[in-house]
């Protein structure tokens, strides 16, 4: 991916293993808890809007450096929520967080994580 789109895009850190598994937090609670992180840093929240999650790691090697995976704030029409169905959920618009009065999870690529390092350009503010 081009290095400044990450470097532009706001950053929210995540536990990819506890917030992104497929169950009721990442339907419930992720989505919650993305856009209160979005507030804080003063983003203005859409649907549609990409964000640069993060997590800091350390490989087996001792390194540390960063798992990332960009996601987005998607309205959860009944294709964007049939990834869901394998978990046996049974999903209700007014159980979901609304954004613009309009039920919304966030969508990310499964199988689309990158490893940075920590100095990084990608995280170095101006």
């Amino acid at each position: 991916m081009d290095e400044q789109y990450l470097k532009n895009l706001p950053k929210v850190e995540v536990s990819f293993q506890d917030d992104f598994a497929g169950s009721n937090r990442e339907l419930y609670l992720t989505p919650a808890y993305v856009l209160r992180m979005l507030k804080e840093q003063g983003v203005d929240a859409t649907i549609g809007q990409k964000i640069l999650f993060w997590e800091k790691d350390e490989g087996a090697d001792g390194k540390q450096d960063y798992i990332c995976n960009v996601g987005e704030i998607v309205e959860a029409s009944a294709d964007a929520l049939k990834e869901y169905e394998g978990y046996s959920h049974a999903v209700q618009h007014k159980d979901l967080v609304s954004l613009s009065g309009r039920p919304v999870v966030v969508h990310i690529e499964r199988n689309s994580y990158f490893r940075s390092e920590l100095n990084s350009p990608i995280f170095q503010t101006v």
